[in-house]
């Protein structure tokens, strides 16, 4: 069969694919068994052959990986039944002194997403991160980032979650799994590693917490977390002398206080912050 006729047939196939599951929401699993059909037909295929390639393909390709994937589904019902994934966040963080909340997070994502699926995984831990969040005045935002970016590297390299495993599946016994597990999660501690270290900066960068209703909670210039006072004082010793502005967007977030409250309160906080850096300074 021709090389060329079967690389267009599976790009058609994708196509198909991804247009039936983005643009009409049909299932994916009558979404496959379309774009398989017409993956079959590009390629040449005969009609009658078309429905028992995709019976064997698809008996061939769970009987690789469908006990696998049951005794994982099992494992992730049992953690989040027990909240073992929330205790094995807080004893990440008490080993790590109360500190690097991004780290343990980061590991917690990282070993949680080995048995759960990583979508569920986020929803179990999304209130943990909240919480986090408002208890340790951290940056909801290099929190999130810390588990989520962990949550995806063992949920698309590690077993039992499908992707890999079906990966393994077609190289068939030339592939040890166990020793595939332990190549993947080797692989990828450098990158949790480095993820917890980035979600630090990202999260000084855009600073957010939540309020006791765990939700973030925007408050006018010097009256929330963000150390104002610091920051400029600390311009002013490199001699900057430029601009200070203040972005304000009600027009996504219609909580925000009016304009004309928000800035004055701006000016007139500023210009007197100024001028105490200036007092402090002779």
């Amino acid at each position: 069969m021709d090389v060329t006729r079967l690389l267009i047939a599976l790009f058609v196939g994708m196509a198909v694919l991804i247009f039936l599951i983005m643009k009409t929401r049909l299932h994916p699993s009558l979404s496959l068994v379309i774009s398989a059909c017409v993956g079959g037909i590009v390629g040449g295929v005969e009609l009658a052959s078309i429905p028992g390639l995709i019976t064997s393909g698809f008996g061939n390709t769970l009987a690789g990986i469908g006990l696998v994937i049951a005794f994982g589904c099992m494992m992730g019902q049992i953690m989040e039944e027990s909240n073992s994934a929330k205790v094995m966040a807080h004893t990440f963080i008490k080993a790590l002194h109360g500190k690097n909340e991004e780290i343990a997070l980061a590991i917690t994502g990282f070993l949680v997403s080995i048995p759960i699926f990583a979508d569920s995984a986020l929803i179990l831990l999304a209130p943990l991160v909240k919480s986090i969040s408002q208890t340790k005045k951290k940056s909801l935002t290099g929190l999130a980032l810390a588990m989520a970016c962990a949550l995806n590297i063992t949920h698309a390299s590690v077993p039992p979650t499908p992707g890999p495993l079906a990966v393994i599946a077609q190289f068939g016994d030339t592939i040890d799994l166990g020793t595939y597990i332990l190549f993947a999660i080797a692989m990828g501690i450098p990158l949790m590693v480095l993820i917890g270290i980035m979600s630090r900066i990202v999260g000084r960068k855009w600073y957010k917490v939540v309020d006791e209703n765990g939700e973030i909670e925007y408050r006018m210039m010097g009256l929330g977390d963000l150390p104002v006072y610091d920051a400029v004082r600390e311009l002013h010793h490199k001699g900057y002398d430029g601009y200070l502005t203040l972005e304000w967007l009600k027009r996504w977030r219609p909580e925000l206080r009016d304009p004309d409250v928000i800035f004055y309160h701006f000016q007139t906080y500023m210009e007197t912050l100024l001028a105490e850096i200036e007092n402090d300074e002779k």
